[in-house]
């Protein structure tokens, strides 16, 4: 066991038990390099598929309608690319994308996105009429 010991502290360094081993010195690095990733994060940051312009060229033709509608543009407004809107009509853009998602949420939070909810029928004349007869009361 005494053997097994002595070859472990010579294969560590120390010659005499008693020693402690020998501190290797380390180098001191004054530059850090700046890793590759975050060099990429940074450049998707000023990439151009981060403006609304891109997104808006890329979405399909139905979507632009959904939106230009939404926002209130004009027939003539569809034809044009993002680039032409003045800044008036890109806010415009800029709300009704707000409001949509709004819209979006409220199905998604009741639970109410799968298509078999948009075929649920159900009467809600029932309760209004049961509503108004007791606001008469």
């Amino acid at each position: 066991m005494a053997n097994a010991a002595l070859e472990i502290a010579k294969n560590r360094g120390i010659t005499d038990v008693n020693k402690q081993p020998e501190k290797t010195q380390l180098k001191v690095v004054d530059v850090k390099p700046t890793p590759k990733g975050l060099t990429e994060i940074k450049g998707l940051f000023n990439s151009d598929r981060h403006t609304a312009e891109y997104v808006y060229t890329h979405l399909s033709k139905p979507q632009q309608v959904i939106v230009c509608y939404s926002a209130g543009l004009s027939k003539s407004d569809l034809e044009r690319s993002y680039h032409q809107f003045d800044r008036e009509k890109r806010l415009k853009i800029h709300q009704a994308i707000l409001q949509l998602q709004e819209i979006v949420t409220a199905f998604v939070d009741a639970n109410a996105m799968t298509p078999s909810r948009f075929l649920q029928k159900r009467d809600f004349s029932i309760a209004k009429n049961t509503q108004k007869t007791e606001q008469a009361h």
